[in-house]
């Protein structure tokens, strides 16, 4: 079911679970440190951390990513396989799909055109 609600084969779900080239599974990783960075800025923006931390907190979580996931692609596509798992919505899967798709096509922002940093060999907590 998932699978099909991100557009990917079951193949894809199952293989989150297993390490690939050496990296952590994937398991739903995509979808909570999106969330711990969406958290950390609307912490700050609510008064409730300082910059400092806030950027501290997502800097963290972005090593983390670039640890799990390979490519930008990667990533989402395990974002949306953890909002898929979280959501069990149809709409809302194709939405982020959608939304994914006008990104690659349409997205001009020079940030958007950065390589993928390479993972730093930090040490992953179980």
């Amino acid at each position: 079911m998932l699978g099909s609600l991100i557009e990917e084969p079951e193949e894809y779900v199952q293989q989150c679970s297993r390490s690939i080239n050496g990296r952590q599974p994937a398991l739903l990783w995509g979808f909570d440190l999106w969330r711990a960075i969406v958290l950390s800025r609307n912490c700050f923006a609510a008064g409730y951390i300082s910059e400092e931390t806030a950027w501290k907190n997502i800097l963290k979580t972005a090593d983390y990513i670039y640890e799990i996931f390979g490519s930008f692609e990667e990533f989402h596509t395990n974002y949306r396989l953890g909002n898929a798992y979280w959501s069990r919505d149809f709409d809302t899967a194709k939405g982020r799909l959608k939304a994914f798709w006008f990104y690659k096509e349409h997205c001009d922002w020079p940030m958007a055109q950065l390589p993928w940093p390479n993972p730093k060999g930090i040490f992953m907590e179980q």
